[in-house]
């Protein structure tokens, strides 16, 4: 690129009476660039319909000039000979970058100016523009040559680094085919105008020949911390379906890459495919790798994009769509974001019947392909039902569902809610509320814990905060301008307690009369340790607003508890109240769990489990039975206590020891059984052919686990006044476990051989099975498919011919070897036979001998 750079400084003004002077510098480049150099797009631009860079100019002047101030400078320079040099039109600011860009002959200069302040952009005809830095200056072209179409260029200045970016809105059409650039454009880098960089922030296509309608967007984002980010969307549509597709690949620095796709078919016009009880209207699917969904609440099922029925305006505005699943726009959370070592599935539909009930169904697992193999099972579906089928329904109710287990967090978790615009009887009759169902496995950090509920809790029961929050069911209804109504009700179960209660509250008014009612029942009952309590009211009141208010009241009320039983009966009417006890006295102490109530009712079985983690061998062959098969070659496992540990012990006979660097802790209390100073060892003992093995003097590696422990089990002991039900505290950290890590065994490089003949069978008089011969050197081996079904076949089938013939003699006296209760003929070969796929775990390499057998 050839380069001249000229300079000149004019002064103008007059020379005395204080008229004040003003000067301008001028900084022009010349410039050799055009549109062709742009990636993926510059070799459809024609030559002739080039978008050409000339120069790239710079001013700076005194202060702001006015038109007047400007042309007089531009007339002095005219006189010095500056050529194309000249100050810009409508400059205001002190400093203004511009580009001179030429197409097909008609030249434009482009300014981006600063104010003051520093802060917006004007364009030559004084016209301000978007305020913010970095903020384009666009001129219109509207200019077609062949192929080209240009709309408009523009400027913007972007620092750091300092660049003047030459863009241009054009498309190019090719045999129907539209191609339309976004953020096209050069970079000029202030510092050095020599090295013009290429730009392209998007390309979009089109192709519309009816029956058949295809179009696609592709955006190159711009995120720190990323090498490369490309989201991109495609649509094609026919007169009975429309299938639309999103996507987007992206790369941090330093990282692997990360890529989705999520595709919507929609059939139109109503159609479906299936029988009347149940048609599919629609499917979606999508995968993406190292990248993770976060998975919606059964309150974000409406909101979710890649829900079926949710995905619809992907069809209308697929780019829009895009930004809400991967939160371009900053606007909140992304659906889907890059994450190493995951991966991820979605697969759903739309559904129907008879057209009187409406649904989405959609199936999403979220899983590590790394080192950590966890996973997130999610089944998400949105039901809607209308009763009758028409412009004014008697019903109308629409129901959220969400569904997912994590294997993380080994917790199942079954979420529902009435959906917004539910209705019975009349639209003004509204509905609302939820359910929830949640299971802690042992794993988890409440193991054998569970919540199933419908419309929340009693409001006396103290919610742990890893319960859900489920509103009231609730009907609220405005039946006419004087009268409303409203219920509400609720159950919840447990592992402690069942809860039940409901509402009803009636209104009405008319003029200065008001009355009401409201009725009500609550009833708590705790089984760990057994207690109950029920509470019910009925109040009915009238009020009369004339010149002063009068209202009157009655009401009764019953609180009605045990053991021991008893309760109180409250009765008020016109501002006065009585009680009438009844029974015994309410308990002013909490019942407390024996130990063995705490243990069967409280503890999970089994209390102490066994769980293998590294090195646990595929099933073998026929027979397998529960006993592990672990690898030699290092492996590990867990155990865990469903109660805290304090002290472990590992056992060899009688000895009992602490393992190396272990610190015993102080005792724990138990909750429900009142003791504050409890203590539980923890003992690990392995044995080798039933003989004690010291695991730490071979070089086992003991290690303690930890995990959060419920406080309403392992919290301070009940008092007097506080109540018997887990409280909202969560969890403390506590030792649930240790974990045996056994060594590696030492390598052999040298190999092993053996020949298929002597695995296959062996002669009646010979050995039991011949030893492995050392083979130095081993002679090239290759795998051969199929071997060791081969030897399985031969040890148990036709192949041992003598052997079969010798135990069918012996089976005639009754004296054949079994193998689980079936005749082996094969005696110290079946334990080989039914274990084969353990010894073996992959095909034998086979060698040809001096005759080339195997």
């Amino acid at each position: 690129m050839d380069e001249r750079g000229e300079r000149r400084a004019v002064e103008a003004g007059g020379g005395g009476g204080g008229t004040p002077r003003a000067w301008a510098v001028l900084v022009r480049v010349d410039l050799k660039a055009g549109l062709r150099g742009v990636p993926v797009v510059g070799d459809l631009v024609p030559v002739d319909a080039d978008v050409r860079l000339e120069a790239l100019s710079a001013a700076a002047m005194s202060q702001g000039q006015g038109p007047d101030e400007v042309r007089n400078l531009n007339e002095a320079l005219a006189r010095v000979g500056s050529g194309d040099l000249l100050v810009p039109t409508g400059l205001k600011s002190r400093v203004a970058l511009g580009v001179t860009a030429s197409l097909a002959g008609r030249r434009e200069d482009l300014w981006a100016m600063r104010s003051a302040s520093g802060r917006s952009l004007t364009a030559t005809d004084g016209h301000p523009r978007d305020g913010a830095a970095g903020a384009i200056v666009w001129v219109p072209v509207g200019r077609g040559l062949g192929p080209v179409r240009l709309e408009r260029l523009g400027v913007q200045y972007k620092a750091p680094p300092a660049t003047v970016w030459v863009l241009a809105d054009a498309s190019v059409e090719l045999a129907g085919l539209t191609f339309a650039a976004d953020g096209m454009g050069l970079g000029i880098p202030v510092k050095d105008p020599a090295h013009v960089t290429a730009r392209l922030d998007g390309l979009g296509l089109a192709w519309d020949r009816p029956p058949l309608k295809v179009a696609g967007s592709f955006l190159l984002r711009d995120k720190p911390g990323y090498s490369v980010m490309i989201d991109g969307a495609a649509a094609v549509e026919t007169p009975a379906l429309a299938l639309v597709a999103v996507g987007g690949y992206a790369q941090k620095i330093g990282e692997g890459p990360s890529v989705f796709v999520f595709g919507r078919l929609a059939l139109k016009n109503g159609q479906g495919v299936g029988p009347p009880p149940f048609r599919i209207t629609g499917a979606a699917a999508g995968f993406g790798f190292n990248s993770t969904v976060r998975v919606p609440g059964a309150e974000e099922i409406c909101d979710f994009p890649l829900m079926p029925a949710g995905a619809d305006h992907l069809l209308s505005a697929p780019l829009a769509y895009l930004e809400k699943l991967t939160g371009a726009t900053g606007s909140g959370r992304p659906w889907i974001s890059p994450a190493p070592g995951r991966a991820w599935l979605a697969a759903g539909i739309d559904f129907d019947s008879f057209k009187f009930l409406k649904g989405s169904a959609l199936a999403l697992v979220d899983f590590g392909t790394g080192a950590d193999k966890d996973f997130t099972l999610a089944l998400l579906g949105h039901l809607e039902a209308e009763f009758p089928n028409s412009s004014q329904p008697f019903a109308k109710v629409g129901l959220d569902l969400a569904a997912s287990y994590s294997s993380r967090t080994d917790m199942l978790g079954v979420f529902a809610k009435i959906s917004p615009g539910s209705f019975v009887v009349h639209e003004s009759c509204r509905l609302s509320g939820g359910a929830a169902l949640c299971v802690w496995f042992g794993a988890s950090a409440h193991p054998g814990d569970f919540v199933a509920t419908v419309g929340g809790y009693h409001q006396d029961f103290s919610r742990p905060s890893h319960y859900p929050d489920v509103g009231r069911l609730e009907l609220s209804w405005s039946v006419s301008d004087n009268v409303s109504m409203r219920g509400s009700c609720y159950a919840a179960l447990t592992p402690a307690a069942f809860m039940v209660g409901t509402e009803v509250k009636v209104s009405f008014h008319a003029g200065p009369i008001s009355a009401g009612c409201e009725v009500g029942i609550d009833a708590l009952i705790q089984w760990d340790p057994f207690f109950f309590e029920v509470t019910a009211h009925a109040d009915i009141w009238v009020e009369l607003d004339v010149l002063f208010t009068l209202r009157g009241t009655f009401g009764v009320g019953v609180d009605f508890w045990g053991p021991p039983t008893g309760g109180i009966a409250t009765v008020h009417a016109l501002g006065c109240s009585f009680d009438i006890s009844f029974g015994e006295d309410r308990p002013r102490k909490r019942p407390l769990l024996s130990w063995k109530e705490f243990t069967e009712r409280r503890l999970h079985d089994p209390v102490v489990e066994v769980h293998p983690v590294t090195g646990l061998l595929p099933a073998g062959g026929p027979g397998e039975d529960a006993i592990w098969q672990m690898s030699h070659d290092a492996f590990s496992l867990t155990t865990r206590s469903a109660v805290p540990v304090t002290h472990a012990r590992l056992r060899n006979g009688q000895e009992h020891r602490a393992p190396a660097g272990w610190k015993d802790s102080g005792p724990i209390p138990v909750r429900p059984v009142g003791l504050d100073a409890v203590t539980s060892t923890h003992t690990v003992e392995v044995t080798h052919n039933g003989q004690p093995y010291d695991v730490e003097k071979n070089r086992w590696q003991v290690d303690r686990i930890t995990g959060p422990v419920p406080l309403g089990l392992w919290g301070t002991p009940l008092g007097d006044d506080e109540p018997s039900l887990p409280s909202g505290e969560e969890t403390t950290e506590a030792v649930t476990g240790l974990r045996l890590t056994v060594p590696p065994a030492p390598q052999d490089d040298a190999g092993l051989a053996t020949t298929e003949k002597t695995l296959a069978f062996e002669d009646t008089d010979g050995p039991v099975l011949a030893l492995p011969v050392r083979a130095s050197p081993v002679p090239a081996a290759v795998e051969r498919p199929g071997v060791r079904a081969m030897i399985a076949a031969g040890v148990a089938g036709a192949g041992a011919t003598g052997r079969t013939a010798l135990v069918d003699q012996l089976a005639q006296w009754g004296l054949a070897p079994t193998s689980q209760g079936q005749p082996c003929p094969q005696d110290a070969l079946c334990e080989y036979s039914d274990h084969l796929w353990v010894y073996l775990r992959s095909e034998p390499l086979l060698c040809q001998d001096k005759k080339g057998a195997s």
